[in-house]
């Protein structure tokens, strides 16, 4: 299983949603990542409400993109961005795998 940070924006229309209808999207979105085999974490906005930030667990990187695409598909997201998270334990091992492939930066 691979960890994401999401970050999106919601579009006007999106706004608009939520004001007419103040829900909480944790709940329409979590049995929508379970059912691609992944977990949930939690959503978050930020402090002036422009971004809204969330931390998923998945199976593999084309369940993200399949959740991606139909974030996306919504019209009702902008600016959706998928980061795969690397652990700190995999990245020492990164770092200990790139000092050993002989890299030479620009003279």
């Amino acid at each position: 299983m691979s960890h994401y940070l999401v970050r999106g924006r919601y579009t006007s229309d999106g706004w608009a949603g939520l004001v007419k209808n103040p829900h909480d999207r944790n709940v329409a979105v979590r049995p929508i990542i379970e059912s691609l085999g992944g977990t949930y974490t939690q959503a978050w906005f930020t402090e002036d409400l422009g971004e809204l930030v969330g931390i998923i667990e998945l199976p593999d990187d084309q369940a993200m993109a399949c959740l991606a695409a139909a974030v996306r598909s919504s019209d009702v997201v902008a600016e959706l961005s998928c980061e795969k998270l690397i652990s700190t334990a995999d990245a020492v091992e990164l770092f200990e795998r790139a000092g050993s492939i002989g890299y030479q930066p620009p003279a």
